[in-house]
């Protein structure tokens, strides 16, 4: 069978779904196809009065790119751009334009095709989807920063920031496996600040509070890096001092007990003075944390009762 070449390209150039324009070297249209008036607006009589750059938007506006002149001057056999249209309606949309040069019998390029395919759904449904993935970050963050809360809710105590009781314990079972692999001595000190009924009643709970954060306060700067503190209930705070002997673990106590003996806090023109008793246990290969805390806190025992602003170190008897 012997076809006849202009019937079927008019035949694919009237009945492709493609949007389809034709146009002089300077972007004036010869010939559209239905498809593009369907696309446009406007009708094939009405697109020939009409060019290029009078269908889209200053900033989208092509004929004097690079590639378009080179396209015009047969250097290139095509390009692609994606741009925005205006509609006769003045409505616009995305599209996504392969542009060809029509050649003569000498391969010198006297017209231009256009292919035109909208993508205005894909453009649309990609700026939805980057408007969800950034609300989507936006909630994860917030969510990332509500775990971090939770998390800093359970493992510390919210008035002095420091270690809760459980995180303590926590943090003592592992020092004590710690120290048994390394054969290294472990510290426990029992911390009680001193009158501190006395201070809640004279000036009421929360000048008592502000007491407890700056006791915390002194209490984290001075121990070691490798150090734990935290409160473990009312007015008693617990250290864990791994890695040391009963003198180090002794300097770092007695260190932290002058501290809060020279420490003032200002009052309505007056000074509220403090002090605080300490027990310390020291053991270096019986790790029991019970047994740890029970003779740290009979040596805070002693202390208190011996006139309280003291360091004991529990010796058994």
């Amino acid at each position: 069978m012997k076809w006849n070449y202009d019937e079927v390209y008019q035949t694919i150039f009237d009945s492709t779904l493609v949007a389809v324009g034709i146009t002089d070297l300077n972007g004036c249209y010869i010939e559209v196809n239905p498809a593009w008036s369907t696309y446009m607006g406007y009708s094939a009589e009405e697109a020939k009065s009409l060019c290029i750059d009078q269908l889209t938007t200053e900033d989208q506006k092509c004929r004097s790119s690079e590639n378009f002149a080179a396209l015009c001057e047969g250097k290139i056999d095509n390009i692609h751009i994606t741009r925005k249209y205006l509609r006769k309606d003045g409505s616009s949309f995305w599209t996504d334009v392969y542009v060809s040069p029509l050649k003569d019998k000498a391969g010198k390029p006297v017209a231009l095709i256009a292919f035109i395919v909208d993508i205005d759904r894909l453009v649309s449904a990609e700026a939805e989807l980057d408007v969800i993935n950034k609300k989507l970050t936006k909630t994860n963050t917030a969510l990332q920063k509500a775990v971090e809360d939770l998390t800093h809710l359970a493992s510390y105590d919210t008035l002095t920031h420091l270690m809760n009781r459980r995180v303590l314990a926590e943090s003592l079972d592992r020092e004590i496996l710690r120290c048994k692999r390394s054969k290294s001595g472990l510290g426990i000190a029992l911390c009680d600040i001193d009158d501190f009924k006395k201070v809640n009643d004279t000036y009421g709970h929360d000048v008592g509070d502000i007491v407890l954060v700056e006791c915390a306060r002194i209490m984290k700067e001075q121990v070691r890096g490798t150090d734990y503190v935290g409160r473990w209930g009312g007015e008693e705070f617990l250290f864990i001092l791994p890695d040391t002997n009963p003198r180090g673990a002794h300097v770092v106590i007695e260190r932290i007990r002058k501290k809060i003996e020279k420490m003032s806090i200002p009052l309505n023109g007056a000074t509220i003075k403090l002090t605080a008793s300490f027990g310390l246990s020291f053991e270096y290969k019986d790790f029991d944390p019970k047994e740890m805390i029970e003779h740290a806190d009979k040596a805070l025992y002693e202390a208190k009762n011996s006139g309280k602003n003291r360091v004991i170190i529990y010796k058994e008897a």
